[in-house]
């Protein structure tokens, strides 16, 4: 069923602070959630996340660099979605979040 009835969610960038680090390193990594159709007529819903990158302190202030980051993560799950015969969207928003 490759690709057919699928659907793609919009991709979204997550940053998560690491919580054993006493730097405030944070955890970049892009998402996407996929919908696929399931035997009861409804849908299951998969995230597909890219491998994600640790950024220390010293790096999360300088804006470019995380928003450098931030377009190599989404870069890499877009091809993760192409390599499984999915198309991304571009330019859906949801609230509270930054979507690629």
């Amino acid at each position: 069923m490759r690709g057919k009835n699928v659907s793609v969610g919009p991709i979204k960038i997550k940053r998560t602070e690491d919580e054993y680090s006493t730097e405030g390193s944070r955890f970049i990594e892009a998402e996407a959630e996929v919908l696929v159709p399931n035997d009861h007529g409804g849908y299951t819903i998969q995230r597909i996340k890219s491998g994600g990158v640790l950024v220390g302190a010293g790096s999360a202030g300088d804006g470019g660099y995380i928003k450098e980051i931030e377009a190599e993560e989404v870069s890499n799950l877009r091809q993760q979605l192409r390599v499984l015969g999915l198309k991304s969207h571009k330019g859906n928003r949801t609230k509270g979040e930054r979507i690629l």
